[in-house]
């Protein structure tokens, strides 16, 4: 399920990450934030469906690497990142 959209600050974030990876002699074609809802539907849907904005903390940036038979992530690097001053428990949790 893709985002409408790119998030604030996205195309910068996603840029230095393309340029430390070819730096280390990795390529990254490309990315767009996006929800995995499901690897093995029987189909796809055959229709649009609109879902309500969620809005969640994000506390950490993991570099992942996908691959294997079921397919998975591979972790590579994290970051964990700043707490913001003021941090809520969200309704999503």
């Amino acid at each position: 399920m893709l985002g409408r959209g790119r998030p604030t600050g996205f195309k910068d974030v996603l840029a230095n990450v393309r340029h430390e990876l070819r730096l280390s002699g990795l390529d990254a074609p490309g990315h767009s934030p996006h929800v995995t809802i499901s690897y093995r539907a029987p189909e796809p849907l055959q229709v649009t469906l609109a879902i309500r904005s969620i809005t969640w903390l994000i506390d950490e940036v993991l570099l992942v690497v996908g691959h294997g038979m079921p397919y998975h992530y591979e972790v590579i690097d994290r970051w964990k990142l700043a707490v913001p001053p003021v941090s809520r428990q969200l309704s999503l949790f």
